[in-house]
């Protein structure tokens, strides 16, 4: 009897799913969030597992963009600095490059 019901349940459920769609995801948010927190307190290590990759390529990724900032900064300050020092090498009659 069990297969039964749960055969005529779930197209039901589905109908009312397609039909209150927004009200049916308002209605069980609270609850799905519950379960999520209390399954990330429960299985921490597993969590861990799961977001390393996507944390240490974000870490990465951080590290590389400040690190090319920061080489560019250098760059347009050895350039700056090198044109600076042509001008004055040339305006002492001691050009060089």
């Amino acid at each position: 009897m069990g297969n039964a019901i749960a055969s005529s349940i779930s197209p039901a459920i589905a109908q009312q799913v397609a039909l209150n769609a927004a009200e049916i995801s308002d209605a069980i948010a609270p609850t799905m969030g519950q379960a999520v927190k209390k399954q990330i307190v429960l299985e921490q290590d597993a969590m861990i597992d799961a977001l390393y990759p996507i944390i240490g390529n974000t870490q990465y990724h951080q590290s590389k963009v400040s690190v090319q900032g920061r080489v560019s900064q250098i760059t347009r300050s050895n350039r700056k600095n090198s044109r600076r020092d042509r001008c004055l090498s040339a305006s002492q009659g001691c050009a060089t490059r």
